[in-house]
């Protein structure tokens, strides 16, 4: 019987890969044109086919596999080379005298023990799939336990009102257990019969609460959590079949994508930019994979910058369920359409040697060592480190160094290119006004001395209009590039720092203007004009939103401080795109010495 369940699963699982190839490779093609919910639609139905071992009979012509399986013990190894040789034996019949008395066969004349090298690979894939499906399960029910006991019951009025108004909005019940979980990287869905929704220990805003609270009820409501479990029970039944691991990592991609795409549904542009913002806070602060039997999702970099271009995308998808009937048509036709049988072989009139001459062949793999957080550079030389043990790296981002501002007075030249050397402090705003040099910079970030800060590039740009130039420094955090800004501003002979975090400084241009965010639908274009103690941002365009008293977002949007039309709006933000960056240099000592 578990013979023939393998067969059943090898032939489902070769007619399977087929059309799991062709998804892989039209993927790009299908997640430009149609919903993502489509395609991960198919992973479902694909994942169903792998779990159902049987064909059906079908009035056509199979493609039929058959699989060698003759090989039979007893075993004689009393040769003078100890190889192993297989003798096959006639079994006598049962002789019977007139006595009625039955004569018992000698040892020698006993039927032998038939085992086949497909029972062997039978019951071998039988215990991989015990394996596979124990691990798993052990590891959601160790993780569900620790949360169950050390998990704190959410009782914050704002979230429980909240989760209330968007569980009947989405018309799913209300009373879903919430708990904060400290060890948690994510927010995620955790349960079949009684799902909790489980919290990092950390404080989220008002609009990032909405956005986290949302697109995990939409897990709750689709039922992700069952589907999650259907991909590995797909996965454990066919671990031999490297496609599947891929197939499984594609599908719960598309989840989170599709996903995305129902949280952000009838939602205009800033709103869906907002939503972003949401996502890249939670992934600064995941470091590590969670269990799989949960809604809690990491990705990388890659996905996330995948899950951006998804969520940003202005172009309309179409409608793919027609595309998603044929696939499902041609995935049950497919898997009728191959059979794998066991090949009956004649038994060999002497006996059989076997020689232990097999060797496997090691599996190489090519890892990729390129770091993703490398930039390409048009000029690059060896790295060096300065005399105050500042970093320094060398090259160039973009431009020609050679061709440096000439607005910088002399003064503001050397002590800009004083302080980057790390042979002279600036003034923090945002530590009180505290002296601190470039090497300590990590200071106006955070009081945590296991977090890695850095300046990694540098612009040279007049933002607040005054006619005489700002350095802005790019800070990396943790190898995280995008994190924020340190703009060094040259007033009444000193140089004062300014810390801005990425979301409220962005996408700098050559006139000094930038973007900024502050909220679910809170962005805009400013320039910024400083101070002794701190900075302001004037909004040449910017939106504003809230909520009415039906806890519904409004957004209301303004340019040159005067109220506008969505569209309006948009062709300002459009404008802004088209300008020249800003040019970026590496902060070498090289370009340094150069620039200043």
């Amino acid at each position: 019987m578990i013979t023939n369940l393998f067969l059943n699963v090898i032939a489902i699982s070769i007619s399977t890969s087929l059309i799991i190839i062709f998804l892989l490779i039209f993927a790009p093609f299908l997640n430009k044109r149609y919903a993502i919910k489509w395609k991960y639609l198919m992973w479902v139905v694909i994942a169903v086919r792998l779990i159902i071992p049987f064909n059906m009979d079908i009035p056509f012509p199979q493609i039929v596999i058959d699989v060698p399986t003759e090989i039979t013990v007893p075993i004689n190894t009393n040769n003078e080379n100890d190889t192993p040789t297989i003798s096959l034996i006639e079994p006598k019949p049962i002789e019977v005298n007139n006595g009625n008395a039955i004569k018992v066969p000698s040892q020698t004349e006993l039927k032998p023990l038939k085992l086949t090298l497909l029972d062997i690979t039978a019951y071998l894939w039988l215990t991989g799939c015990l394996l596979f499906l124990s691990v798993h399960i052990f590891s959601f029910l160790h993780y569900k336990g620790r949360i169950t006991k050390k998990g704190m019951v959410v009782k914050e009025r704002y979230i429980l009102q909240q989760v209330c108004k968007l569980s009947r909005k989405l018309r799913i019940k209300p009373n879903i257990r919430i708990l904060r979980y400290e060890d948690a990287e994510s927010p995620m869905v955790i349960g079949f019969l009684k799902p909790m929704l489980v919290l990092p220990d950390c404080d989220y805003s008002e609009e990032e609460l909405f956005f986290v609270l949302k697109h995990e009820l939409i897990h709750i409501k689709r039922h992700d959590i069952y589907f999650k479990l259907l991909f590995v029970i797909a996965n454990a039944l066919h671990w031999f079949n490297p496609l599947i691991y891929i197939m499984q990592k594609e599908a719960v991609v598309d989840m989170e994508l599709s996903c995305d795409e129902k949280v952000i549904q009838q939602t205009a542009y800033a709103v869906r930019k907002a939503y972003t913002e949401t996502l890249l806070s939670t992934f600064s602060k995941q470091h590590k994979k969670g269990t799989f039997l949960t809604t809690q999702f990491y990705g990388g970099k890659k996905i996330m910058k995948k899950r951006f271009k998804n969520i940003l995308t202005k172009s309309p998808k179409k409608n793919g369920l027609l595309l998603c009937i044929c696939a499902i048509c041609i995935t049950l036709i497919s898997g009728m359409l191959i059979g794998c049988s066991a090949a009956k072989n004649d038994p060999p009139e002497e006996p059989v040697k076997i020689e232990n001459n097999s060797s496997e062949e090691p599996v190489k793999t090519d890892l990729d060592t390129t770091n993703p957080n490398s930039e390409d550079n048009t000029n690059t030389q060896p790295d060096s480190i300065d005399d105050s043990g500042t970093d320094i790296s060398s090259g160039t981002q973009n431009g020609n160094i050679e061709n440096p501002s000439e607005q910088l007075l002399e003064s503001e030249e050397n002590n800009y290119k004083s302080i980057l050397l790390g042979k002279s402090n600036f003034i923090c705003t945002d530590l009180a006004n505290k002296s601190l040099n470039i090497s300590e910079i990590g200071q106006a970030v955070t009081d945590d001395d296991s977090v890695t800060v850095s300046a990694t590039k540098f612009a040279i740009i007049d933002i607040d209009g005054d006619g005489e130039d700002e350095i802005v420094l790019w800070l990396q955090i943790n190898g995280i590039s995008d994190y924020g800004f340190e703009i060094l501003h040259y007033q009444n002979g000193e140089i004062y720092g300014y810390t801005l975090q990425y979301r409220t400084f962005m996408n700098l241009k050559t006139d000094g203007t930038f973007l900024f965010s502050g909220g679910a639908a809170d962005s805009g274009i400013g320039k910024m004009n400083f101070s002794e103690t701190g900075y302001s941002v004037n909004g040449q365009a910017y939106s504003q939103s809230g909520y009415d008293s039906n806890n519904e977002l409004t957004v209301q949007y303004f340019v040159n401080d005067e109220s506008c039309s969505e569209d309006e709006f948009n062709d300002v933000i459009n404008g802004q795109e088209q300008k020249t960056d800003v040019e970026w240099y590496d902060l070498s000592e090289n370009n340094i010495n150069a620039v200043l």
